[in-house]
């Protein structure tokens, strides 16, 4: 199972073949950083975690199960930052979190940089089933709540036991006992 992010590359790179007969791009590594992310990371107060990510590995049209990594223009990730936490904010994010990727029709979003806080933990903000938002935390960092999303993928693709439990087991290993709770409550929703 899924618990590095080398592992989650090399499990992606062996299913490239089936999802690009979708038209869907797999996670990979990068070959040169992102134009322009330094300067949407400052206007934005993005984390270096989650700007470092998105420099080394692309998640441009990239679709892990059902987390988008991408979810605002799917060819550029700068265009996306900038729409989601810009002009097309959800008004129920709350102010301590960017949007950067999606979950069906709810939020990703993680902590925005302070000059205290490095920030980078990453939230699911339920906007779906409630008047409010629910924010759960679900990583550390971007690239932990990557290697759990592509766990959770590899567990419901190839029928790795109950997706609930195995999550649940797996979040609680490589993080906390509340992170895990939340990942159960996930994959209750892809189940």
């Amino acid at each position: 199972m899924i618990k590095t992010i080398n592992e989650a590359l090399d499990f992606y790179s062996g299913q490239e073949k089936k999802f690009s007969s979708f038209g869907a791009s797999v996670l990979k590594k990068r070959a040169v950083p992102v134009e322009g992310l330094k300067q949407v990371a400052s206007d934005l107060s993005l984390p270096k975690s989650y700007v470092d990510f998105v420099n080394r590995y692309s998640v441009e049209g990239v679709t892990l199960g059902f987390f988008d990594l991408c979810p605002g223009d799917s060819k550029s990730i700068c265009n996306s930052l900038k729409m989601l936490n810009g002009e097309f904010q959800n008004p129920l994010l709350p102010n301590n979190l960017l949007n950067v990727a999606g979950f069906d029709a709810d939020i990703i979003g993680v902590e925005k940089a302070t000059s205290e806080h490095e920030g980078g933990s990453v939230y699911f903000v339920d906007i779906t089933t409630a008047p409010d938002a629910s924010v759960k935390f679900l990583a550390n960092s971007f690239e932990s709540f990557v290697v759990l999303a592509s766990a959770l993928d590899q567990i419901v693709l190839d029928e790795i036991g109950d997706p609930t439990n195995t999550i649940f087991e797996l979040a609680s290993e490589i993080g906390s006992s509340g992170q895990a709770e939340n990942w159960r409550h996930i994959a209750s929703m892809v189940d």
